[in-house]
């Protein structure tokens, strides 16, 4: 497991893009309100 930080605040197109680039199987977007709750 690991974690990846990107720039982008409050826009999560790029952090879904990376996390598809890179091949996660999961990715984590603020647009989503998603806490660690949830899993």
């Amino acid at each position: 497991m690991f974690f990846v930080e990107v720039m982008g605040r409050d826009a999560g197109h790029i952090a879904l893009n990376v996390g598809i680039g890179a091949g996660a199987e999961e990715i984590l977007i603020p647009e989503e309100n998603l806490g660690l709750d949830a899993y």
